[in-house]
């Protein structure tokens, strides 16, 4: 597990035996600490945390901190009650609200600040304030996603769900029905500034109507490729739909029609943005020479779901290989892996030296050189001659550093040599 600043600064204090207390009540160090290290101030003296002034100015550094903890949450009960004290954290760090007394959560004028600086707030106010248009409204021009903790009839306000749908297209998913079918709302919530990388899309919270809407689906396409799996079939089967999902992601060829999928124009910008989808291609697009070579350029595995013609074509793999090595990773019966079709390989794809090469090529000085061009680690599967050849060596720790490991010993001190290493 990766340290935070915050421990590994505790465990320097422990490991040079410095007792804490030394400086856990000392103002400035501590203030310094929540500076660059993030909130420290739950290890500081009770002294300090009852302290309205150092609390003042530590509150106003807590915006720095990069955890969940704020600082408001261990300075003392007697300050947590103090109104200024709590409208000040707020300033910096919304979600202080959590750690407020309850009064305070209802305090429209501290509620209104939690949300300008964190959207999370909202969902630590009254319900009163959940329910103030004002305050919704500025916690979901902070984000969006704000709407989920927002009052059911403000999910119903047509102005405050345009505003939420601008940053978090969606937070339609929490809206009411008749906005789920606003066409505005829903173009709008497509073009969101956030997509996002999840399984969900914009798409499957709009209402039914507006997914049979070929003008919607175009939109989503354009915006999220993932939507394409989510339409009807018909529009599976629309071409200028498919085309514009593909051409933002060609994986969603393999939810295009079995008829689309023999389309030459849509394949082939499917293979040029995700080359692996060759594999839901016809089998004429298959043996198709540009097709699979757009593939190949884009992931050499894709070769597995060529055309065996083409796959025991040499003059077409030694075509393959000069494009991208790592071709020869995935190697097929009924061809022969010749010298040629190694030294072209291993210009992009170094590690072919390792998984394909035999012992001879292994030995051969031009394929090894080119190998650790490309890879420097590669010079470990070289000969024991290659090893010691100080041109190889060279130019293997210009690549990898560490590629000294593999040099023979008389290279490995070698003052040019370990120079080179040590600055890559």
């Amino acid at each position: 597990m990766i340290e935070s600043k915050k421990e590994i600064l505790l465990r320097r204090i422990s490991e040079y035996d410095i007792e804490p207390s030394k400086y856990w009540s000392d103002k400035d160090f501590v203030l310094e600490v929540v500076k660059t290290y993030g909130n420290v101030l739950e290890y500081v003296s009770d002294e300090l945390k009852a302290d309205r002034e150092f609390v003042l100015k530590a509150l106003q550094s807590d915006y720095r901190g990069n955890t969940d903890q704020t600082v408001f949450e261990f300075i003392s009960d007697e300050l947590k009650a103090d109104r200024d004290i709590v409208l000040e954290a707020v300033k910096y760090r919304g979600k202080a609200l959590v750690h407020a007394p309850n009064n305070f959560k209802n305090d429209r004028e501290i509620v209104l600040q939690a949300v300008q600086t964190s959207y999370l707030a909202l969902d630590y106010a009254s319900d009163e304030l959940k329910a103030d248009r004002e305050v919704v409204l500025e916690a979901v021009r902070n984000y969006g996603l704000a709407l989920k903790y927002a009052s059911n009839e403000l999910k119903a306000d047509r102005e405050v769900v345009l505003e939420a749908v601008k940053t978090y297209g969606k937070i339609l998913e929490y809206v009411s029905d008749e906005l789920k079918a606003d066409r505005e709302v829903v173009l709008k919530a497509f073009k969101s500034e956030y997509i996002g990388h999840e399984d969900k899309t914009v798409f499957q919270f709009v209402s039914d109507e507006l997914k049979a809407d070929r003008e919607v689906v175009l939109e989503a396409v354009k915006s999220d490729w993932k939507t394409l799996e989510h339409v009807s079939d018909k529009l599976k089967a629309d071409r200028e739909v498919v085309f514009e999902a593909v051409k933002s992601c060609g994986y969603v060829l393999k939810y295009a029609s079995d008829k689309l999928r023999t389309d030459r124009e849509i394949v082939l910008e499917a293979v040029k943005n995700f080359g692996y989808i060759l594999e839901y291609a016809s089998d004429e697009l298959r043996a198709d020479r540009e097709i699979v070579l757009e593939a190949i350029r884009f992931d050499g595995e894709a070769v597995k779901f060529a055309a065996y013609e083409l796959k025991t074509n040499r003059e077409f793999v030694l075509e393959m290989v000069t494009e991208n090595g790592d071709v020869l990773l995935y190697v097929f019966d009924g061809i022969e892996v010749d010298r040629e079709i190694v030294l072209e390989a291993v210009k992009s794809s170094g590690v072919v030296l390792d998984r394909v090469a035999t012992d001879v090529l292994k030995a051969d000085r031009e394929v090894v050189l080119e190998a650790v061009r490309n890879s420097g680690s590669c010079l470990h599967e070289a000969s024991d001659e290659l090893k010691a050849d100080r041109e190889i060596a060279l130019e293997a720790v210009k690549n990898r550093g560490w590629a000294l490991e593999y040099a023979s010993n008389e290279l490995r001190a070698d003052r040019e040599i370990v120079l080179e290493a040590v600055r890559n």
